[in-house]
């Protein structure tokens, strides 16, 4: 077998413990050769809100998850951020590598969603860290639907979750407050630089 790649997408503004617990959560199962941390420019289904610079947020994300490579493919493309883009990147980076592709539950049930569904799923392992207890049915039956659809490989990942979002975090920030599940040296990159005020 051929080296394992994993990747773990998001938008990241800013990264916070929930993201570095589920990618540790993620190396442990799937031991990958290399893990790419690949901050997305604009994520398709998102709400329009405007993200934080991007590079604040490759900036944050090289201080969140060291040890692992922050990766700039998507930010450097610009626009709209579709996964089956970055998985044709990584394969051309890693032509005998296999890849890995670590989700949240949230995003394993809009998957079929995505652009070009098939050819991701094609290209990719899909790792899925169960956010909230409570979902495994859904999640187990939409995974068992994506392996009938499109031939997908779909592995759950034991995970403890860190229960926090990234709105609830840059809400403190914003009321001047740190978070305590944010990392120090990340709080204090959005400090030094004012961001989420």
């Amino acid at each position: 077998m051929g080296t394992r790649i994993g990747f773990y997408g998001g938008t990241f503004d800013p990264p916070h413990m929930g993201h570095t617990a589920a990618a540790a959560a993620f190396a442990a199962a799937v031991r990958p050769d290399r893990l790419y941390i690949i901050p997305n420019y604009l994520p398709p289904l998102k709400d329009g809100r405007v993200p934080a610079p991007a590079a604040d947020r490759l900036a944050m994300a090289a201080l969140a998850f060291p040890g692992c490579t922050v990766c700039d493919f998507e930010l450097k493309s610009g626009g709209v951020s579709y996964t089956y883009k970055t998985a044709e990147y990584l394969h051309r980076l890693h032509p005998d590598g296999a890849l890995f592709m670590l989700i949240g539950t949230d995003q394993l049930l809009q998957l079929d969603r995505w652009r070009n569904p098939a050819g991701l799923l094609r290209a990719v392992n899909v790792c899925v860290a169960l956010r909230r207890s409570g979902e495994d049915g859904r999640a187990a039956a939409k995974a068992e639907a994506l392996r009938r659809d499109f031939g997908a490989v779909v592995r759950f990942i034991p995970y403890e979750p860190v229960e926090v979002s990234s709105t609830e975090v840059r809400e403190a920030l914003r009321a001047g407050r740190t978070h305590p599940l944010l990392d120090g040296a990340v709080a204090d990159y959005i400090r030094e630089k004012g961001l989420y005020r």
